[in-house]
């Protein structure tokens, strides 16, 4: 007896951290109980590419007449695709927002499921993103706690700092380094990062520092990526 593939309510969600990660050592080998066949349609984060190439040669292993289309190019795309069934898995690099989720109810009337798979990575462009802080290498600067960051990156300071710190003296560096104005570079902010990094860092506030700078992803000349984080970090290099 033939089945058709078809995970409707399915959502993929993966995230950097292994806190909660569970140890698959005491399930039992997959024996498939019936053959199936048909299409998997995937939508949704670019990031998951070649480790989805590596799951759907998996499978096929166990049912050979499973057929893969993925459309993955943003964690914006994943939900929608869900509920408008032009797709049956949605892969999502951030946590799910409550659009996300208003919208998915509102038509499948129910919520969708989340399974975790993959945490975070460093230097490994097929995992997800792993965030971090960098003042330029001749900045005296050791050290940032998340209060600072807060007002440093934002403007409401949920975290209780008295005022905006724009300056490095307010972060008691002293000398030519008192009256200079901290530059901040940052990604795409409503890309998954960004987002991240307002309900952790800046308690769930939107309001970003008026001056920051922030820079997306673009395409070279020969057809390839350049991430975000690469022109940040040349950015910083060239502004101590």
């Amino acid at each position: 007896m033939k089945h058709r593939i078809f995970l409707v309510v399915v959502m993929i969600l993966f995230v950097a951290g292994g806190d909660n990660a569970q140890s698959l050592d005491s399930l039992p080998p997959y024996q498939p109980q019936e053959k199936v066949t048909g299409t998997i349609r995937s939508w949704g984060h670019e990031f998951l590419q070649k480790v989805m190439k590596d799951w759907e040669e998996g499978f096929r292993k166990f049912h050979p007449d499973v057929q893969f289309e993925d459309n993955l190019v943003s964690s914006a795309i994943a939900i929608g695709s869900l509920y408008t069934r032009v797709a049956d898995l949605g892969v999502v690099g951030r946590e799910i927002r409550p659009l996300d989720v208003a919208g998915y109810q509102r038509v499948i009337k129910h919520k969708p499921l989340g399974i975790e798979v993959m945490t975070g990575s460093y230097a490994n462009a097929d995992k997800s993103v792993a965030l971090a802080v960098f003042v330029h290498r001749d900045n005296p600067l050791s050290r940032l706690n998340f209060k600072q960051l807060d007002a440093i990156f934002g403007s409401e300071r949920l975290r209780g700092e008295k005022q905006n710190l724009r300056t490095w003296g307010q972060l008691g560096l002293t000398g030519e380094w008192k009256d200079k104005p901290i530059q901040v570079y940052t990604g795409v902010l409503d890309a998954a990062p960004g987002f991240y990094f307002s309900q952790v860092v800046l308690k769930g506030s939107l309001l970003w520092n008026g001056d920051l700078h922030y820079f997306d992803d673009q395409t070279a000349p020969d057809g390839k990526t350049i991430g975000a984080q690469r022109t940040i970090v040349e950015a910083l290099a060239k502004d101590p």
